[in-house]
This record gives structure tokens, sequence and C-alpha cells, in this order.
């Protein structure tokens, strides 16, 4: 700093600058010697060293320092807490009654303290010719106010000699060269990769981790702690919904101890929802046969196992729901087989057997293709083939062949003479199908249906009201969840699919559905809304 007068050093504070200035010292070497050279002024209780790689931003700890004792240092993404923070803003961190400033805490560093430190300096080491943040040399306590100006104005001056010497690694393509290459080419692979991992040791700490296990595992945890065997007490506490992981974790880590794996440990968490986690651990050796550590593959399967269900539950609606048509297919073929075989059919009794035969063989297609499309929407896949449409006359058409379905319903159709647009007619026919069937399937006393069809703003609302057995308040928000039926509704035939499968649709067209009830007996109203494609956005056909 210009004007203002370095620090008092000790004479050996010297000798030490002079052996930071070797470039052939390897990085632990460098480490060692920083901490020897702070330890001389300063209350080194914690200290560590950490080189950043601005390409994969990712932070290498070399080494930590703990009340006197050396251990293992790790590696994580660019995050937000202080060493992070001081990488991003080249700014050094200054504390001096820590628990009381409040300062972010993500990662933490093996220690046998419980609490943070109250005193801590963090300094960047900023490249003189690169002017790239290359690191830090952070130095901590447990006292407070501990550390002056003075202390700072040190660090930043052991900061500025680390930086010439990394400098120099990296323009002669020496260790820290091949060492930035190496994690740079590892951590582009880890950082691709949408499920966690993180590397331990032959002591089962953690190494290593990339952006997605950090991800995942920070909101079950305070703190992510480096350096220390994950099966012992942590240093920062799993939440409550954290703590199965943990217990998992622990048992992974004993297991890559002796040289062995676990395939795909499920657990449940309810942290912000519901999600299931899959572990997986697979050991390293190394040269000699040893166990020396392992990967840990943690992966998000809460989709999957719910499309798991999906497909146990449609499987078990197939079972149930064919049998019945079917069943009525085959008693009446083998009636009307019967009669042929007595030579005793009535044109009647043949008339109606084969009406039978036709009606349950209608009902199991529409079952089939219920599943089908149900399956569809699980694996995101509605296709639309959009079209020049008249949604209005589509409406009218529809609503005229549905009153042949129920003299006790009579329906009233409200719509201007053209809505034209962009849209797949097979599917808003689907749609629409399904809404005035189930205004009449649940109104079981009759009533009328009127559809009203609307243009507002570029949009529009297509809207099916009832006068039938109508929604509870809580029902009204779920009618269109798989299989849900409302409580009233459960009496009388259905699958409790056809909406899930028509809000799919309408959001396949850009648009939304909703449901409104006055409550029990008042009816209900189902609506819809769609943009207006232009006409002239639908693809020429060859």
């Amino acid at each position: 700093m210009n004007g203002v007068p370095s620090p008092p050093r000790h004479d050996s504070l010297c000798v030490y600058m002079e052996q930071i200035a070797d470039p052939s010292l390897d990085p632990v070497d460098l480490f060692r010697v920083l901490y020897r050279a702070t330890s001389t002024a300063l209350d080194t209780s914690g200290f560590y060293l950490g080189l950043y790689d601005v390409r994969s931003q990712m932070i290498e700890i070399v080494r930590q320092m703990e009340s006197g004792t050396e251990l293992a240092g790790g590696a994580f993404p660019l995050g937000q807490g202080i060493t992070s923070h001081v990488i991003r803003t080249r700014e050094p961190f200054f504390a001096t009654r820590w628990s009381q400033q409040g300062y972010p805490v993500q990662l933490q560093y093996a220690t046998s303290h419980s609490q943070l430190p109250e005193s801590a300096i963090t300094v960047p080491i900023i490249g003189p010719v690169s002017d790239e943040v290359l690191g830090v040399i952070a130095v901590q306590s447990y006292a407070p106010d501990v550390y002056e100006t003075s202390d700072l104005r040190l660090l930043q001056e052991l900061a500025a000699a680390t930086a010439r010497v990394i400098e120099t690694w990296r323009r002669r393509d020496r260790a820290l060269t091949e060492m930035t290459r190496r994690s740079a080419e590892l951590e582009a692979i880890l950082a691709s990769l949408s499920e966690g991992l993180m590397i331990t040791d032959a002591n089962g700490a953690i190494v290593r981790l990339n952006a997605a296990a950090r991800t995942l595992l920070a909101p079950l945890s305070e703190t992510i702690v480096l350096g220390q065997p994950l099966d012992s007490e942590p240093a920062g506490d799993w939440s409550v919904q954290g703590k199965p992981i943990a217990a998992a974790l622990a048992e992974l880590v004993g297991l890559l101890r002796h040289g062995q794996g676990r395939q795909n440990v499920e657990l449940d968490l309810w942290h912000a929802g519901h999600r299931t986690i899959s572990l997986s651990a697979s050991p390293l050796h190394s040269s000699s046969g040893e166990p020396a550590g392992g990967v840990i593959v943690i992966r998000d399967v809460t989709e999957q196992r719910a499309l798991d269900r999906l497909k146990a539950r449609v499987l078990q609606i197939a079972s149930h729901d064919l049998q019945t048509p079917l069943t009525v297919v085959k008693g009446r073929a083998q009636w009307l087989q019967r009669r042929l075989t007595q030579e005793s059919v009535d044109p009647d009794w043949l008339r109606d057997g084969l009406t039978a035969i036709v009606a349950q063989t209608d009902r199991v297609s529409q079952m089939l293709r219920l599943l089908l499309d149900v399956s569809l929407v699980e694996g995101g896949r509605i296709d639309l083939h959009r079209s020049p449409t008249n949604l209005a006359a589509l409406v009218r058409e529809v609503a005229e062949e549905a009153k042949f379905l129920s003299e006790a319903h009579p329906i009233h159709v409200d719509a201007p003479e053209t809505v034209e647009g962009a849209w797949d007619p097979a599917r808003l026919r689907q749609v629409l199908q399904n809404m005035i069937k189930n205004a009449i399937k649940y109104s079981p006393e009759g009533g009328r249906v009127d559809i009203r069809v609307g243009v507002s703003n570029g949009q529009v609302k297509v809207a099916v009201r009832d006068r039938g057995i109508g929604l509870l308040p809580d029902e009204v928000s779920r009618v269109f969840e798989q299989f849900y039926r409302a409580a009233a509704a459960r009496r009388l035939e259905g699958s409790g699919l056809g909406l899930y499968i028509c809000q799919a649709i309408v959001a396949a067209h850009g648009g939304h559905v909703w449901a409104t009830s006055a409550g029990p007996g008042k009816g209900t109203t189902f609506s819809f809304v769609l943009p207006i494609e232009p006409v002239a956005s639908v693809p020429e056909r060859s």
C-alpha cells in the first residue's frame, strides 16, 4: 500500500520470502513454507492455501492446518461462501468477530472445533502478469479480535510473492500446469454429469465433488466437510431430513474402506417436498491392489419412481377394467355360438348380441387409447398435427353428436359463427368429447349442459357447464391429477385419467384448463383457454 509503512517482521520472515520465490517448489511444499512464514507472526490455529482455475471454476485446497496438524485438502466448485466471495470480488475478507458479523459458510474444513472461527483473514492471490485470481491464503483463530490491519498487509505481501511463483509454474508448464490441466479435464467431465458425484480417499474423506452433488447435498446439511471421513461425527449438523442420507453415506464409506461397493441404495427424503435419492458406491484400488477410496454417485430418481408407480397403476387398471368388457364379449359370443349350434337363432337375439359385442369392443378400444395417451403424456410425447380449424364449428359438431347420448341432458351451445386458428382438431375433439360426456355422466338426475365459446385478447375460451353432483373446494384443484376422482363421483364408472389427458392436450397447445364449482349438488364448469395461432403459421405439407 502506497504511503503505508510495512508491518514489522521477524528476520526469519525474509528467509521464508526467498524460499517462496523458489520455482522448484511443488504446491504442497509451497503450502508448508507459507504456513511456517505466517506462523512466525500470526495466530495460525487455522490455515489453508487454495488454488483457483478460472477455466473449470474449481477451487483446490492444497492442504489445511488445524491447531498445528496438517490435514488433507480437497476440491469443490466456486460457490457463495467466503473463499468463493474473495475470488469473485478480488477483495480480502477480514473478520474480527465472525459469529456476530454473520458471514455465510458453505464448505467447512476438517476441524475438531464445533464452532466457527471468530477471527479470520482471507486474501486473494492475484497474478501480476495475468491479473487473474490464482487462489487464496487464509488464516483463522477461534479467539476474537486477534488480527490487525498490519496482519492483513503481511498476508497480502505473502500472496504477492506466491502469485509470482504460481505464474512461473504456469509459464514453464511445470508441476502446477500439469495438475491444473488434469484437474480441468476431470472437472469438465464431472461438471457435465447430471448425477452428483463424490470421490473419497482411503480414509473416507471427500476429496472431490461436482456441482450436482453440491446442489443435492447443500440443502440437507449446513456444511459439507472436506478432509474429514464421512462416517465420523460430522462437524456440520445435517438437517432432520438429511440424517438418512448422512447415515447411508457413512455406511457406504465403511464398505469402500474394505474395497467393497454397493449399488442403488434408495432413500426417501422430505426436504421441500418428497424426493427419492439413489446412492451407488464403487471402490478404487491402488497399484498394489489396496483399497484407495471410492466413487459415490448420487442420483435423484423421483420422477423415475413416479413413472414406475404410474406404470404399475396403469397395468392394474388395464387388468381390472378390461376384464369386464372382455367377459361380456366372450359371454355373448358363446351364447350366440350355442344358439347357432341348436339352430334356434332369433334375428332379434342375434342383433342384440352383436350390438352388445360391438359396444363392448368399442369400450375396450377407448380404454386402450386412454392408456396409450397416458404413456405419451408421461413420456412428453404428445404430438400435435395442427391444421386450419374452425373451433366454433368443431364445438357445435361434437355437441350435436353428444345429444344422442342422453335425452335427459339437453345441450345448448353459445358460440360465434367462426373461430379460426391453427390447432389439432382431433386432439381438441378428444378434449370436448371428454368434457361433454363428463357433464352428462356426472349429472345422473339429468339437466341442461351449456357450452359457451368466447374470443378475447387473442385467445379463445371454451366453458362446459353442467347441473350435476358438483365439487368440494379442495377437489376443484385436484380433478386434473392422475387417477383422482371426486368423492361423489366414485360410485360412477371412470378411470380418473380423462381430465389428466385433457390438461396435457390443452397445455401442448399453449393453453390452460381449470374447473369451478359452487359446491356439492350445484354443478361444475370446466373451462379451457387456447391462444389463437394464426392459420398462416401452419407449415405446408408436401
